[in-house]
């Protein structure tokens, strides 16, 4: 793969990102065959999605391997993190929410109450 080559972006299409290099920074490698030189020097860009598209698949695998198998071996270590931030956020609550349901269920009332104070004051002439 050239240095320095910088894909250009072609947008979003789907789930998924395009990425389109240009031939002329591609071309600044030394390392192509001529056959595949010629074919870079005949493109507008090249598309590098479906050159890499088995590596990617393979990368993602591996992620998910890696995530899985993290969260089995360190289970309890996640457990004890995970509780050790629920008693942190009880404390600087004052106990008032035990769960993100109930914190949430608070805020969405919260905010519903200020909305209707600031249409209030708007209506006072």
């Amino acid at each position: 793969m050239p240095r320095g080559g910088r894909p250009e972006r072609s947008g979003v299409r789907g789930p998924r990102r395009r990425s389109r290099w240009s031939p002329v920074k591609l071309l600044s490698w030394d390392g192509w065959s001529s056959a595949t030189r010629r074919w870079l020097e005949q493109q507008e860009y090249v598309e590098v999605g479906p050159l890499v598209k088995g590596y990617r698949d393979d990368l993602r695998q591996l992620y998910v391997w890696l995530v899985e198998a993290m969260q089995t071996t360190h289970a309890a270590e996640i457990a004890g993190a995970n509780d050790v931030i629920r008693r942190r956020n009880l404390a600087l609550t004052g106990g008032a929410f035990e769960t993100q349901h109930e914190f949430m269920a608070a805020v969405t009332s919260g905010l519903a109450e200020w909305r209707a104070e600031q249409q209030t004051e708007g209506e006072t002439p």
